[in-house]
């Protein structure tokens, strides 16, 4: 009787916990495929050979995923990586 209720335990302790184990399976998969690109806030290219920062163009795919609604992202901007003396 004390083995039924140990198996029962068990199989509602992994009753319980099997749809976080399957979202958490999903999300590593996508991330390990690097499903929707980088969508990071900034990103750092190279301008003239310099490491800097800009605003990813991409970032706001991140919370509107149509196309025809994504707003425009001011990407011309770039701010040094390292910061130059006396600033």
């Amino acid at each position: 009787m004390q083995n039924l209720e140990h198996k029962q335990k068990i199989f509602k302790t992994l009753l319980a916990v099997s749809p976080l184990l399957l979202l958490l399976a999903v999300e590593g998969a996508l991330r390990l495929f690097n499903y929707g690109g980088n969508l990071s806030l900034v990103i750092e290219p190279a301008v003239d050979g310099k490491r800097v920062y800009a605003l990813n163009s991409r970032v706001t795919r991140r919370y509107f995923t149509q196309k025809d609604i994504t707003p425009a992202v001011a990407t011309e901007q770039t701010f040094a990586k390292e910061k130059p003396a006396g600033t």
